[in-house]
């Protein structure tokens, strides 16, 4: 299910950006080409988290 929330808000994003790219104030090599807020950041992070893998043979004491 994440990964469908995950592909759905870049989405939306990549076509709001498109959207911006064509207005008149748009400035292709502005410092804010591709501002995410931090809300968002903090969102695809805990969706893109993926827990270590599991040492069920004892490898890790090597």
């Amino acid at each position: 299910m994440q990964s469908f929330q995950w592909r759905d808000l870049v989405n939306e994003e990549s076509m709001k950006r498109v959207s911006a790219s064509h207005k008149p104030e748009y400035r292709r090599h502005g410092s804010d080409m591709a501002p995410w807020s931090e809300d968002k950041n903090r969102t695809l992070d805990e969706w893109s988290w993926v827990p270590p893998p599991r040492d069920y043979f004892g490898d890790d004491d090597n």
